[in-house]
């Protein structure tokens, strides 16, 4: 006579939200000027900060050569700089195709640097584009480089208000800023205690907006 065995059903743990995950709609004061990124941005963010980057203030606009024509522009970019001289840049990225321009202004090309402003506002304006948008096609990877160089060693970090009280670091913590926290800020900001704390408090208690508007 065959035996007949049970085999215990295996359980399977349900899969639970964490509740300690903040909300993708937190709710935020009518005339803020917070910037609200994504839980996954805000996560990069936070990785590129425990490396050590440096904001570089007074960067507008990045052009990225992609072949001879193609270029991506991201206008008005957060970069951030290694100690290597690397550098990462957050932007939305757009398509110019700048063959038609470079056809135009070819003849300026082939002597930039004796082409005067107003002959590269007249080929800009002919292709729709800036002087500015003239002025990048000539630029070559080294030059571009020595830009992001002069833009860092001029004064990368905003300082702090000086009208803003002091605060001592126990208010910090008081506040709810771990010593972590208060050692990430510090590593990307010149600010002060009380720009931090009065920073931090206006984006909700959230350390990244908070360093991104001591940075901004």
């Amino acid at each position: 006579m065959s035996k007949i065995e049970e085999i215990p059903t295996e359980s399977v743990p349900e899969e639970v939200q964490d509740a300690g995950v903040e909300s993708e709609s937190e709710e935020i004061a009518d005339g803020s000027t917070v910037t609200v990124y994504s839980r996954a941005e805000k996560k990069a963010r936070k990785a590129l900060i425990k490396l050590g980057l440096k904001k570089v203030e007074g960067i507008s606009r990045v052009v990225l050569r992609r072949g001879q024509s193609i270029n991506f522009v991201i206008a008005n970019p957060e970069v951030y700089r290694a100690s290597n001289s690397s550098y990462i840049v957050f932007g939305e990225a757009k398509i110019e195709d700048f063959g038609a321009l470079a056809r135009q202004a070819s003849a300026l090309q082939a002597g930039a640097a004796n082409a005067n402003p107003a002959d590269l506002a007249a080929a800009a304006k002919a292709s729709g584009l800036s002087a500015e948008d003239l002025e990048a096609i000539s630029k070559d990877p080294a030059s571009i480089h020595a830009d992001l160089e002069a833009a860092a060693a001029a004064g990368g970090l905003q300082k702090a208000d000086e009208d803003i009280p002091e605060a001592s670091e126990e208010e910090l913590v008081e506040a709810g800023l771990t010593k972590d926290d208060i050692e990430a800020i510090k590593s990307q900001t010149t600010a002060s205690n009380g720009a931090i704390l009065k920073a931090f408090k206006e984006n909700n208690k959230d350390v990244i907006n908070t360093i991104v508007t001591l940075t901004a």
